[in-house]
């Protein structure tokens, strides 16, 4: 159940970053008026696509310290490497300097706001049963 729980969690991140950067490409960079509906569709499978492989590499359990830097960095290369990869195939982007380093920051971003968003989550989540084991102590 934790990997389910992961998967629709890291796809409803994923996707909404991913979304967020494709309105924000069509408003200010595409000079296009409106967008195909098949974006739509291309962000979500991007999405589900991602969000598979991020709840095969990060289950729901604790990793040792050294393990997370690594699995974190890999976790990277690889959402980078499908973005990029769906982004050329989808025709997001041309294969020119300015087009992929525009879609290399893209990625970036909507990493650097899932990893943030799933860090506020956790964060939470320990505070709240930090805050529970201290009212047992207490009684």
């Amino acid at each position: 159940m934790n990997f389910l729980k992961s998967f629709i969690r890291n796809t409803a991140y994923i996707t909404t970053g991913s979304l967020l950067v494709s309105a924000v490409m069509v408003t200010f960079f595409s000079g296009l008026d409106s967008i195909k509906s098949v974006i739509l569709w291309q962000n979500l499978l991007l999405g589900l696509i991602c969000g598979f492989v991020s709840a095969l590499l990060f289950p729901e359990n604790n990793m040792p310290k050294l393990e997370s830097p690594l699995r974190h960095a890999v976790h990277f290369l690889l959402m980078t490497a499908i973005v990029m990869l769906c982004g050329y195939l989808f025709g997001w982007y041309y294969l020119s300097l300015p087009s992929v380093l525009l879609m290399l920051g893209s990625v970036a971003v909507v990493y650097a706001f899932v990893y943030f968003s799933t860090a506020m989550q956790y964060r939470d989540i320990a505070n709240k049963i930090n805050k529970e084991l201290e009212e047992r102590d207490d009684d």
